[in-house]
């Protein structure tokens, strides 16, 4: 099975990284297809915010990257949280 998901370059620009999700368009038996859409579903109509949480170490040693959508109640926490970062984030390059 071909993978629905992809890491491109936008050349266009500053060769910006993309992750593309291409969404199954007919029914399928596969579960993966299924669990995607699913999760693809959980964004369309009611957001199209993410939150990416990386964690140095997994429960397997390894680096993981996770995806998760931001729900319309969730929003406003989360956009908090984010102003709350952009001023400590300001104020250390101040003092740089």
């Amino acid at each position: 099975m071909e993978s629905r998901i992809t890491v491109e370059c936008d050349f266009n620009n500053h060769n910006e990284i993309i992750l593309q999700i291409r969404t199954p368009v007919d029914d399928t038996d596969d579960s993966r297809d299924k669990q995607l859409k699913h999760f693809l579903q959980s964004l369309g109509g009611t957001s199209s915010w993410l939150k990416v949480e990386y964690q140095d170490r997994h429960r397997d040693g390894e680096a993981r990257v996770f995806l998760r959508a931001i729900t319309p109640n969730q929003l406003q926490v989360e956009g908090t949280a984010m102003l709350e970062q952009a001023n400590l984030n300001r104020k250390f390059d101040k003092k740089k």
